[in-house]
C-alpha cells in the first residue's frame, strides 16, 4: 500500500492504470454525462466525502481519455451541511481582498496583459477601500503574496497562469520577478 501511495503523484489520471479514478468517474459523472453538453458550466453541490473530490481532474472518455475540466467549467457550491458547520464570521460586513497582478514579467510565453490594471481597479471597486490591498506591477511578487495573503479573506489575481497536468502542484501564477523568482506555485 505504501508503494501505491508514493506512486500516486506520478500517475496520469487519464491512463487506464488508475482504476480508482476511472471507477469514481463512472460512478459520479457517467450517470449524468449525457445531460451535460460540451463546454457547459456545471455547479456541483457535493455531499459527505464527495467534498474531497477534485471533480475537474476526473478522467473521461475512452478512446481519447482526458480530464473533465477540458469539457466543462466546474464550480463547487458547499452544501447546507457544510455551511451550518462553518465557523462564525469575523464580525465585519464586508470581506477584505488582496489584489495582485499586472506583472512586470513579460516573455513570448507570458505577454503583458493589456487590461490587467483595469481589471484590478474594477475588482477593487467592489470592496471597501479600507479592506482592500492592491499590489500591481513590481509590487506583485510571490514574496509579497506570502507576506500579505494570510491577512485577507479573498485573493484576486490578474495574471497569467501555467498549468502542469502531470504535477498539478507545480502549476503556477506568473507574477513580477523579485530575486529571480516570479512564479507563485500551487504547492506554496
Amino acid at each position: 500500500m505504501q508503494d501505491a501511495r508514493n506512486s500516486l503523484d506520478t500517475w496520469d489520471l487519464t491512463s487506464g492504470e488508475n482504476v480508482y479514478a476511472r471507477r469514481l468517474s463512472e460512478a459520479v459523472l457517467a450517470p449524468v454525462a449525457r445531460e451535460i453538453p460540451a463546454n457547459s458550466q456545471v455547479t456541483i453541490v457535493p455531499d459527505g466525502a464527495l467534498h474531497y473530490v477534485n471533480f475537474e481532474t476526473l478522467p473521461v472518455g475512452t478512446a481519447a481519455a482526458h480530464y473533465w475540466i477540458e469539457d466543462a467549467t466546474v464550480a463547487i457550491a458547499p452544501s447546507l451541511e457544510i455551511a451550518a458547520g462553518a465557523p462564525a464570521g469575523k464580525g465585519h460586513a464586508y470581506p477584505s481582498v488582496l489584489i495582485l497582478g499586472d506583472s512586470t514579467y513579460a516573455s513570448n510565453q507570458f505577454p503583458t496583459l493589456q487590461f490587467a490594471s483595469a481589471e484590478m481597479r474594477k475588482v477593487a471597486d467592489h470592496f471597501s477601500p479600507d479592506r482592500t490591498k492592491t499590489l500591481g506591477r513590481a509590487e506583485a511578487t510571490p514574496a509579497a503574496y506570502r507576506d500579505w495573503a494570510p491577512s485577507y479573506d479573498a485573493i484576486h489575481f490578474s495574471a497569467h497562469g501555467e498549468a502542469n497536468p502531470q504535477s498539478p502542484l507545480d502549476s503556477a501564477i506568473i507574477l513580477s520577478p523579485k530575486d529571480g523568482k516570479f512564479k507563485l506555485y500551487a504547492r506554496m
